[in-house]
């Protein structure tokens, strides 16, 4: 029967599209049979027609279900094939998930751990799984490149800092290629898989810059759910890398904070009255997550090195957020706050050595203009912007505003204990004595927990007068 096996094979392949679900499977097995028999050749070939026969129509169940069976019946022959059944498997199990796919993804899923063993098998397999998401991301397909960026997220996400320098700067390069094109459904995906190739990314080196270019870029498309997706990856970005882009970044969305409605592109000829309660609450929406966002990508990107930034923007920015505070809804409030507080988090000008950075001519003296002059009338400015947001929000209903503003107080207590600032620790801790009953009012752990921390490191500050 030997000689005759791939004329067998090829028969079956052919029953393989068939339009009947049933037969389909029953010509998968079929071939978990006859694939122990069959020449090394053969067996090459129909795993090349099994990838093919995938990227003609991924909806097609006899794929994973050939390769179950074979890994069923021979799981030992099956093994000296991973390379030609691994990149396949790993690239299908990321396809965009909806209500008619979903089912397919979960059999390449069971499939995948079927025959790899896990993280290892990602690890091992880098050198035949790269080339099936460059060949991916080359096709003109956007479900395609969406598929591949999941996929280059996963490696990312589970190999992190363990990735080769090598396969990290070729999965780079492949989206930051991908990403100068137009913008289609899903080219967020590459946006995210590019923020996950940052961790563990030395940030001196030179491509970081091509890496923030490309976000930033990214960043100004008009589209509000598309920018909302790419100001999310660019924050990760800056954090990760610790690059000072703020001022850019600054200047190109505060003014959303500010805006009380979702512009209207141009293709919305209707004009707002015409737009049904429906439509306005789903753009409202959408103009809310991108304020949250905005918020949490001015936090992320305020610079954690740049000095000469921070002086230049540093009561610019708490004085704005706290106007900002008043005026927005609860959720961007919740952003706005998480925001202070990474900003209280990296102010270079709580450390008790700070002074304000060097500059040739009128540029020192702006500086010395823009903050007020000595450190301490600084740190002690911004405390009391900062503590005004935090009062405000201390009384209002909401358990998240209560816990971002705790944790803000904790921020400032570390900070300015460790800086041996006790005029500005004493002024928090009045602040908090006197907004205590409004923290108290709510009982959820969360806030509990936070009141009992802050009030326990109070106990161990000894507040005498020097």
């Amino acid at each position: 029967m030997s000689p005759l096996v791939g004329k067998y094979l090829a028969a079956c392949f052919v029953g393989l599209k068939d339009h009947n679900a049933t037969v389909r499977k029953y010509y998968a097995n079929a071939v978990g049979h006859l694939v122990g028999i069959a020449k090394e050749k053969s067996i090459k070939n129909l795993f090349v027609k099994l990838d093919e026969l995938y990227m003609e129509n991924c909806a097609n169940r006899s794929v994973p279900l050939t390769i179950q069976a074979i890994n069923k019946r021979h799981n030992d022959l099956l093994k000296d094939y991973l390379d030609d059944v691994l990149p396949l498997t790993f690239f299908a199990k990321h396809e965009e998930p909806n209500d008619e796919n979903k089912s397919n993804i979960e059999l390449w899923k069971e499939l995948w751990n079927e025959i790899s063993p896990g993280d290892a098998g990602i690890r091992m397999n880098l050198h035949v799984i790269i080339p099936k998401l460059e060949k991916s991301l080359d096709e003109a397909s956007w479900l395609r490149k969406t598929q591949a960026g999941n996929a280059i997220h996963t490696i990312a996400m589970r190999l992190s800092a363990t990735i080769e320098e090598g396969d990290r700067m070729r999965l780079i390069n492949l989206l930051l290629s991908e990403l100068q094109g137009r913008t289609f459904k899903g080219k967020e995906r590459l946006l995210h898989a590019l923020a996950a190739l940052c961790k563990g990314l030395d940030r001196h080196h030179e491509i970081t810059v091509r890496i923030v270019d490309a976000a930033m870029r990214e960043c100004r498309k008009e589209e509000p759910q598309y920018r909302t997706l790419a100001l999310q990856a660019l924050g990760d970005i800056l954090e990760e890398l610790e690059v000072d882009r703020f001022e850019e970044v600054y200047n190109m969305i505060w003014y959303l904070l500010e805006e009380k409605e979702l512009r209207k592109e141009e293709s919305d000829i209707a004009p707002e009255k015409t737009l049904t309660a429906d439509e306005r609450n789903k753009r409202a929406t959408i103009f809310n997550k991108l304020k949250e966002t905005v918020c949490e990508t001015l936090g992320k990107s305020w610079p954690k090195h740049g000095v000469a930034t921070q002086y230049k923007y540093q009561m610019q920015f708490v004085e704005r957020s706290l106007l900002c505070l008043r005026s927005s809804t609860r959720p961007v409030q919740v952003s706005l706050l998480g925001a202070l507080c990474k900003f209280v988090e990296r102010l270079c000008v709580f450390a008790s050595d700070s002074a304000p950075p060097v500059e040739e001519g009128n540029q020192e003296k702006k500086f010395k203009i823009d903050n007020g002059g000595s450190r301490d009338v600084i740190v002690e400015k911004i405390c009391n912007e900062v503590l005004s947001a935090v009062i405000y929000a201390s009384a209002l209903p909401h358990t998240g505003l209560k816990k971002e503003s705790l944790n803000i107080v904790l921020v400032l207590i570390k900070r300015l204990t460790d800086a041996k600032d006790l005029k500005n620790l004493t002024l928090v801790k009045t602040a908090f004595e006197e907004n205590l009953a409004n923290f108290q009012k709510d009982p959820t752990p969360e806030v509990r927990c936070r009141v009992n921390d802050i009030e326990e490191k109070f106990s161990k500050v000894s507040f005498k007068d020097d």
